[in-house]
């Protein structure tokens, strides 16, 4: 095989995948692929049917949700879901859940159709000036990050667990729709949970998800901004799940995380999860996880959200003050989760 015909083969390795994103959100958009794995063995008619749908798309997509591997087929010709693609494709709770992904690759096709635009103006487009899917996408893709928190992360920080499981107090900055908030006031329910958010229509879905899960008497939000905060030794436990890069330039990530430890009682632990960055360029082409990173930089740029490192962000978290500062191992590899500690 000549060079360029391998380099061709990779060029429509990338089409395929590029088509197979956009098939997968769709089945997660739809409700297909919950719908397929409620029923195993439908045919695209059934399904048509059933849930009111044009039998024509149904059938173009249940076709190629099957070229793809998405879906498999059964003894009788029906579709199901193939193997494990219920646990990756639905299962939000699962640290391997990758529907929200899929959603939020094909979602991403809203900046790369400005991008050209943007190279020219220099601009940034907020995010809150981008469609409704981008914001549910980035939502849904997160969802995971919960469990994998509680779970996985405190399991670093004993000490800490335990003084939330004696009644202490979270402190979970950035809240968005509350998944976080609702999550450790659940695990931990002699704690209490102070919830800060400045996004009105995430402030009012976090306090529809507290009120649901009748904890409003331990779920405290509180609509401010977290650059803010000026609690004082407060809480047994901060966190920030995908926050930090959010609040502006190193000043303002340093400026936040000073006000963190002040928050926070002496003992105290400190989680952030953010992307994982990679501290060389060479990472890009070498690991898959970084690669999807580099794509999703152009949706970070354009909102005006700067990259923080692996390095970098370490060395962030000490410069405040923290001490015990160190990554954790966790199964999600599209996070880079640091713990430490108040002295």
């Amino acid at each position: 095989m000549t060079g360029e015909q391998s380099a061709s083969d990779r060029l429509a390795g990338m089409l395929l995948g590029h088509q197979a994103t956009e098939i997968a959100a769709i089945g997660v958009r739809s409700g297909l692929f919950a719908a397929i794995a409620a029923r195993p063995g439908c045919g695209g008619a059934d399904l048509a049917r059933e849930h009111d749908l044009a039998e024509q798309y149904v059938s173009a997509w249940t076709r190629s949700a099957y070229a793809h591997g998405f879906l498999g087929l059964t003894a009788d010709g029906g579709y199901q879901l193939a193997p494990h693609m219920q646990r990756l494709l639905l299962d939000a709770t699962a640290p391997t859940y990758v529907g929200g992904r899929f959603r939020l690759a094909s979602a991403l096709g809203e900046d790369y159709r400005r991008y050209p635009e943007l190279l020219r103006t220099g601009e940034t487009w907020p995010r809150s000036e981008h469609g409704d899917e981008i914001l549910a996408a980035l939502a849904d893709s997160a969802t995971p990050d919960a469990a994998m928190i509680v779970e996985h992360a405190l399991a670093h920080l004993p000490e800490v667990r335990a003084r939330l499981e004696r009644g202490g107090s979270a402190l979970d900055l950035g809240a968005g729709g509350g998944v976080l908030a609702v999550h450790l006031a659940t695990a931990f329910p002699a704690a209490t949970v102070h919830a800060v958010e400045s996004d009105g229509p995430s402030l009012a879905l976090a306090r529809r998800r507290v009120e649901g899960g009748a904890l409003a008497d331990r779920v405290h939000l509180r609509a401010l901004d977290a650059a803010d905060l000026d609690d004082r030794d407060r809480h047994d436990l901060a966190t920030m799940n995908l926050v930090l890069h959010e609040t502006g330039g190193p000043d303002q990530q340093h400026d936040l995380l000073c006000r963190t430890y002040r928050a926070l009682r002496p003992g105290g632990g400190l989680v952030v999860s953010e992307l994982p960055y990679p501290d060389h360029i060479d990472s890009y082409r070498s690991d898959p996880v970084h690669r999807l990173l580099a794509g999703l930089r152009l949706h970070e740029e354009a909102v005006g959200c700067p990259a923080i490192t692996q390095r970098q962000l370490l060395d962030r978290i000490a410069a405040a003050g923290f001490a015990g500062v160190r990554a954790i191992d966790q199964p999600r590899p599209s996070r880079y989760v640091v713990v430490a500690t108040r002295t």
